[in-house]
């Protein structure tokens, strides 16, 4: 079933039919058109609405007499559904904007090696989420990608990140390990504001600045690892309201902005 170059595919290991879109001459992304109307407005007659369970996305999709390779996950292309695993193929290479933002039953993801971009708020919501893997080939995650994620463990920034933005893990109350590999520069504003169960953090040598409330109201915060002494940031608006942090154990910073 076609409407302009949208088409809908049965994939195999699923049992949900995907939406996709061809932008280019042997390329597709998982599409929806928006998330204040449904697929059945979009494709008339299409059942199945609501996205449920595990959604496996094929690397290929073949559409009239043609392959495609699925290269991106489209901006609100699951949002809000009630799906409860992905798998994402090593032919996608970028996830958009929203993409997976409020499907609070979804607790497995897995991104390929192949994930460069992360759009912003993509997983904003996901409160299922236990754990996720973010592969080195990550580069850029746009702002508040995993904001309330509340039941989200553990994180690991690799070292192909430059910086994080704004309100990436805004929220994420549960998260109680907190690993920056060597090669980030710096930590955005609000990045990890409010998350509760953080004890202890190590801020690697690479990291030249931190934005103001970086940290803020992570209430059982005790203790701070700063390697660089040449980091840049202004520690009562970094740590603001993190009252279990002695300030005498932090090393003397320069607080220039």
């Amino acid at each position: 079933m076609q409407i302009g170059n949208c088409f809908i595919a049965d994939v195999n290991g699923s049992s949900n039919k995907i939406c996709f879109r061809i932008i280019g001459d042997s390329f597709v992304e998982v599409y929806r058109k928006s998330p204040f109307e449904s697929l059945q407005e979009v494709i008339d007659g299409y059942e199945n609405i609501n996205y449920r369970g595990e959604i496996v996305i094929p690397e290929t999709v073949k559409y009239d007499g043609n392959v495609f390779t699925v290269t991106k996950i489209g901006d609100y292309a699951f949002f809000c559904t009630d799906i409860t695993s992905v798998i994402i193929p090593k032919s996608v290479i970028s996830i958009g904007e929203s993409s997976f933002q409020a499907c609070n039953k979804l607790k497995n993801v897995t991104i390929p090696e192949s994930v460069v971009s992360i759009g912003q708020y993509a997983f904003t919501g996901c409160t299922s989420i236990v754990f996720i893997e973010l592969p080195n080939s990550v580069k850029d995650i746009g702002e508040f990608a995993f904001k309330y994620c509340d039941n989200l463990l553990s994180i690991t920034i690799p070292s192909s990140m430059d910086s994080l933005k704004e309100g990436v893990f805004h929220g994420c109350i549960n998260l109680n390990s907190l690993i920056i590999k060597e090669g980030l520069k710096y930590i955005g504003d609000s990045a990890f504001e409010e998350c509760t169960s953080l004890t202890h953090i190590s801020i690697p040598n690479s990291v030249m600045g931190i934005g103001i409330d970086a940290f803020a109201r992570c209430s059982m915060l005790t203790s701070v690892d700063i390697q660089n002494p040449e980091l840049k940031m202004d520690y009562d608006n970094v740590f603001s309201g993190c009252d279990r942090l002695n300030k005498r154990t932090m090393p003397l910073l320069n607080t220039s902005k």
